[in-house]
């Protein structure tokens, strides 16, 4: 641990976490980016901000996720369109910032990739979907989501 203008940090493998304050309102940032894909080398994604008030996971959908008329989301999780293309280790209650994420990439061009914060439902493993559920808003119905064009070249 270390001490970093002012506030107690802990350094993760994903990222830098407030570890003083946990946030009280799930959030997250996801940004228009630029990615290398390289053959046998991790390919990744930078989630600037993601505030999990429970700790969990930031998974990375391929498509864009709208939320329904019933504050639930449009989006399905098997192959094609909507899959999940990566997910973040296991990150304790916080505030994470510069989170990498790994990624498989459905292929190389522009694409738009959908950010989301699923808590864990106990057993510190991501399995979703049955299992980990997602953080939901308050402000707003329906999963807490950033959605971000990603260019994989």
């Amino acid at each position: 641990m270390s001490l970093l203008g002012g506030g107690l940090f802990a350094v993760t493998g994903s990222g830098l976490a407030a570890a003083k304050h946990v946030p009280e309102t799930p959030r997250i940032t996801f940004n228009k980016q630029t990615r290398q894909v390289r053959a046998n080398r991790p390919t990744t994604v930078v989630v600037p901000r993601a505030d999990l008030p429970e700790g969990g996971y930031v998974v990375i959908h391929h498509g864009r996720h709208e939320r329904n008329a019933n504050g639930g989301s449009n989006h399905t999780h098997g192959e094609g369109d909507h899959h999940i293309i990566g997910h973040s280790e296991y990150l304790e209650p916080g505030h994470y910032g510069g989170l990498k994420i790994p990624v498989s990439p459905p292929g190389t061009g522009e694409q738009t990739l959908t950010a989301m914060l699923h808590k864990d439902d106990g057993d510190g493993e991501f399995n979703h979907p049955g299992g980990d559920p997602h953080y939901t808003s308050t402000d707003e119905p329906g999963p807490v989501r950033d959605v971000a064009e990603v260019t994989f070249k």
